[in-house]
């Protein structure tokens, strides 16, 4: 019941539905004859949700060819939709029993439930309980546009960067940002969303996820000028990157080591791979030119000298591979590193109006500046194609036979299946001897980033021009700016960025959508030198994480003696906690339950200046908190799951208290 009680419509209930309502709310689960007509209703309903949850604890065994309790899934399965198909018919004898005028709220909370969670059609739907579609309007009802904002429409270019946001955290955002514009343009119609403005895009994920099919087109925007010549090159000029993917794949393989002056060589292979365990160490050359390896491998392996010989030859391709690999990869990074050193030549490739650049190879007088940013794409997408090293924060990587194949399957390449289990060295004999065809190459790895984007607008802009100069009340805005002690991003950003981001954010007259960490208010965010050396960032001086979270709310000041923050509130006269603001974390273990693939220590949290209660439901894998309520949290060092705790908590105190009323709950 409370979990129905948070979807569409809200209105005010008939004096029946609330007096029922309280009797089940109240844990009677047989009502007294006079609300007989409800309970009817409700307990199919309920029949059918208990079907749900089983089905739902069964569908784990749906990726189970190998799964011994596969049948469990297609039971469950088959229980639900028989449970369904009944209650659908049961739904349109009690319509024409009680009467088609006054249809009570809860009849239409349940027949919008079914439509969403069932991804029934509108007119489908209303057929089969004896109704038309138009019925749908008059309820002042959209399932189409709220299955819309749930559909997985997650899409990204594959990449190790830091920032990249996992499906669980974009497709929550994609839901907000539909709620948002609703509120805006007070209207369910794609088309008349108001924009959506990626403050700090990165790879322009989050936009091509969020902004799909029938969307107004969105605005993207990163300071930093590489990560915009990526999102711009994958989203035009794909098959040239194939193209460009595959020549220096095929240059690198076929480069002569003798005349390529590379500086990670033979001596550097080997000073590397001594100093690992020692199945590794057959991977030096050397090492089977060794007579008491030869002789235990004879002796206790059955090793002929012919195994011998073809041990010693896969050594050897696997150095030769891994010395090509990893030069490729310093000279990328090499590239990437000249560019972050060099504020003309970033500034050269902000002053580019991306918006006005061809979308072909036509105009031979852009032609110097295309190929520009698709080098610098092509370097972003090499560069980041490969995971860091396991425990390191910095990005270090280790470019070696199995990252390097793993890089090639991503892009799709079907001849690597029949080595996909081998071991390195056969993977690396494979990989030399492979020339790539761009035609064969896929850069999509989830979903249609390219075409999501293909009408946006691209910025290289600092944050305050686009808070500023497009601060209309027209569009929503998602930020993700880089976090305190947040390594991995090319582009500073200061306190002074922080607090001048809050007091735009914290005037602002549109929706915003906020991404951040969790953390408790008196943690101290203030680097070391040390910190600072390696990032070669600015310091950052917070100390206080709940001054922080009054920014939003608050004026800052940059209180340079105690270096930290200090908000500005009248003690006289103190300000309340706007009712607007809100606090979103994530019930991992719900997620978990949902399927979604959520990292269990988690501390993403998204804070918005609207109400999204509406899209949220109760027993979502996100929660939803007043900011009020969660800064009494924060301030007394609640940890990330008591928070969680809290909000389901205090969500079905307020469903309790408000399920009568016309405000979402």
């Amino acid at each position: 019941m409370l979990e129905l009680l948070t979807y569409e419509p809200f209105g005010e209930f008939l004096p029946e539905e609330k007096e029922y309502i309280r009797e089940i709310l109240s844990g009677n689960d047989n009502p007294p004859p006079s609300l007989a007509k409800f309970h009817e209703l409700f307990s199919g309903f309920y029949d059918y949700y208990v079907q749900c949850e089983k089905f739902e604890d069964a569908k784990k065994f749906e990726d189970a060819k190998k799964a011994k309790d596969a049948k469990k899934f297609e039971d469950a399965k088959k229980a639900k939709d028989a449970e369904l198909s009944r209650y659908i018919s049961k739904l349109r004898a009690w319509k024409a029993k009680n009467g088609r005028a006054q249809l009570p709220i809860f009849y239409k909370k349940i027949c919008f439930y079914l439509m969403v969670k069932e991804g029934f059609s509108e007119s489908g739907f209303m057929v089969q309980i004896g109704s038309h579609v138009s019925r749908i309007r008059e309820w002042k009802i959209s399932p189409e546009f709220r299955k819309r904002a749930e559909d997985d429409t997650y899409s990204v270019i594959r990449s190790y960067r830091s920032g990249t946001k996992r499906k669980y955290l974009v497709s929550l955002i994609k839901r907000l940002y539909y709620e948002a514009g609703r509120q805006v343009s007070q209207s369910m119609v794609l088309n008349k969303l108001p924009p959506f403005v990626d403050v700090f895009a990165g790879t322009a994920s989050v936009a091509a996820s969020v902004v799909t099919d029938g969307c107004p087109p969105p605005i993207v925007n990163d300071y930093d000028p590489v990560m915009i010549c990526f999102a711009w090159a994958f989203t035009y000029y794909q098959s040239k990157l194939c193209a460009g993917i595959a020549e220096f794949h095929n240059d690198l393989m076929k480069k002569d080591p003798q005349s390529a002056n590379w500086s990670y060589d033979e001596k550097a292979y080997e000073a590397h791979y001594e100093s690992v365990d020692q199945r590794t160490v057959l991977t030096l050359p050397k090492v089977w030119d060794d007579p008491m390896t030869q002789w235990l491998h004879m002796e206790f392996y059955g090793y002929s000298k012919e195994d011998i010989e073809e041990g010693r030859r896969l050594a050897q391709r696997h150095q030769e591979l891994v010395i090509r690999a990893r030069n490729g990869y310093i000279g990328v990074r090499n590239v990437l590193d000249r560019l972050e050193g060099s504020d003309d030549a970033k500034n050269c490739l902000r002053s580019i109006d991306f918006n006005k650049l061809p979308k072909n190879m036509s105009d031979p007088q852009n032609a110097p500046v295309l190929m520009d940013v698709l080098d610098y794409a092509l370097a972003m997408f090499f560069y980041y194609s490969f995971p860091p090293l396991s425990g390191h924060i910095y990005h270090e990587v280790i470019v070696d036979a199995c990252s390097y194949f793993l890089y090639l399957s991503s892009l799709q390449v079907d001849e690597l299946k029949d080595v996909k289990k081998k071991d390195q060295a056969v993977k690396a004999d494979t990989l030399l001897g492979r020339q790539l065809k761009a035609s064969s190459l896929t850069l999509e790895s989830t979903g249609s980033f390219s075409r999501h984007l293909k009408d946006a607008e691209f910025y290289c802009k600092d944050f305050r021009d686009i808070l500023q100069n497009n601060s209309e009340a027209e569009r929503v805005y998602y930020l993700d700016s880089p976090y305190f002690l947040t390594v991995g991003y090319d582009v500073g950003f200061s306190d002074d960025d922080h607090k001048d981001m809050l007091d735009l954010l914290r005037k602002a007259e549109f929706k915003w959508i906020f991404s951040m960490q969790y953390y408790p208010s008196k943690t101290d965010a203030s680097t070391t030198s040390q910190d600072e050396n390696n990032r070669k960032k600015q310091p950052h001086i917070i100390r206080d994480y709940g001054a922080y979270y009054r920014g939003f709310y608050l004026p800052l000041t940059l209180d340079t003696d105690q270096r930290a923050y200090m908000p500005k509130d009248d003690p006289n006269d103190p300000k309340p906690v706007p009712s607007n603001l809100f606090a979103i974390l994530f019930d991992v273990d719900t997620a978990k339950a949902k399927g979604q693939d959520i990292y269990r220590y988690t501390r993403e949290i998204l804070l918005v200046n609207f109400n999204p209660l509406r899209t949220i439901p109760l027993h979502n894998s996100a929660v939803v908190l007043p900011f009020d309520l969660f800064l009494q949290c924060a301030d007394a060092g609640m940890n990330y799951r008591d928070i969680v705790l809290k909000a389901i908590d205090w969500r079905r105190d307020y469903i309790e208290k408000n399920f009568a009323g016309k405000i979402p709950v």
